[in-house]
């Protein structure tokens, strides 16, 4: 098991949310938490998931429900550079399509979105 961590930190047009590590029922939540305190309206959210090393199900639905809460506070959600574990569940689920997916370091990534 590797450990789950969600660093913020401010950048120019938004907030970056490095995570890393496991992300699967025991954190799940925990991933919500965090990330949905920044999803104010208008916001810009860029979830940095590159160093995600495990992904499950419930994973997935965190991510799912954090788009659609984004959504509904009319702000940005991107996924930045999935790692391939991301990838993967997304690919099996067809769910990939729900996101929005920018591939690339995160200084291009972020100046591409504006």
């Amino acid at each position: 098991m590797s450990d789950f961590s969600c660093t913020p930190r401010e950048v120019d047009g938004g907030m970056v949310l490095a995570v890393a590590g496991d992300v699967d029922l025991s954190v799940h939540e925990a991933l919500v938490d965090q990330v949905q305190a920044w999803l104010t309206p208008s916001s810009r959210v860029f979830l940095d998931v590159s160093a995600i090393s495990f992904l499950d199900s419930t994973g997935l639905r965190a991510l799912v429900k954090l788009q659609q809460l984004a959504v509904g506070n009319d702000a940005a959600f991107v996924l930045v550079s999935p790692s391939d574990p991301v990838e993967r569940v997304m690919e099996l689920s067809g769910t990939r399509q729900v996101f929005t997916i920018l591939d690339g370091a995160l200084p291009d990534v972020i100046a591409k979105s504006d």
